[in-house]
C-alpha cells in the first residue's frame, strides 16, 4: 500500500545517501527494518523498484545497508519479543529502524492509555537506542464514517511521537497519495 511504500522509500533512499523528498546527497544510513506484516519475500519484491533507483542515484548500495526482518508477529508488550528487537539492533546497529504496523506490533487493540503504556514504553526504549523511528500505523474513521489522520486506538498515540505524516489519496487518482 502507499503507507509501507512512502516508508520504504525513506528508508531506501537513506541507506542509498539519497534524501528521500529532495534526493540531495545525503550521509548514507544504516537501516533495520522490523516488518510485522509481510514476509521478507513480499517486503523485496514491494521494495524492488526504489531499490533499482536508489542503486544508480545513490553513492552506496541499500541492498548491503538494509536489513529487513520481516513475517513474524511479535508483541511488544512481552519482554523477549521486546529483547529481540534491541538485539536486532545491537548486532546491526541501524540509524534508522523502520518498524510496523503498530497494530501487528502488540496481541490486542490499544484502545486505552493503559492498552497503550507498555508500547510506548518499548518504543522509547528503541529511540533511547540514538535511532530514528519511522512506524506505520494505520488511521481510524470519524463519527460519520470518513478516514482521519489520527492512528486508531488510545489518545496516548496521538501525543507520543515527535510528529506524524499521514498520506492522503489525491483527488484526481486516487493511486496517487498526497503528504499531509
Amino acid at each position: 500500500g502507499g503507507k509501507s511504500y512512502f516508508l520504504r522509500q525513506i528508508s531506501v533512499m537513506s541507506a542509498a545517501g539519497i534524501d528521500p523528498f529532495s534526493r540531495a546527497p545525503i550521509k548514507p544510513m544504516k537501516v533495520l527494518v522490523v516488518d510485522a506484516e509481510n514476509s521478507e519475500r513480499q517486503w523485496s519484491r514491494a521494495a524492488k523498484y526504489v531499490t533499482d533507483l536508489a542503486e544508480q542515484w545513490g553513492v552506496r548500495s541499500p541492498r548491503t545497508e538494509v536489513v529487513v526482518a520481516a513475517g513474524v508477529r511479535i508483541d511488544l508488550g512481552v519482554t523477549a519479543d521486546a529483547n529481540q528487537i534491541h538485539k536486532l539492533i545491537d548486532e546491526h546497529k541501524p540509524d534508522i529502524l523502520q518498524i510496523g504496523p503498530l497494530y501487528k506490533l502488540v496481541a490486542k487493540e490499544i484502545k486505552t492509555d493503559d492498552d497503550a503504556a507498555p508500547l510506548i514504553m518499548t518504543l522509547d526504549s528503541f529511540r533511547e537506542r540514538g535511532l530514528v523511528l519511522l512506524m506505520e500505523a494505520h488511521t481510524g474513521l470519524d463519527g460519520k464514517g470518513a478516514k482521519t489522520l489520527r492512528p486508531r486506538g488510545s489518545s496516548a498515540l496521538l501525543g507520543w511521537p515527535e510528529f506524524g505524516f499521514g498520506l492522503l489519496p489525491t483527488e484526481e487518482n486516487p493511486e496517487f497519495v498526497d503528504l499531509v
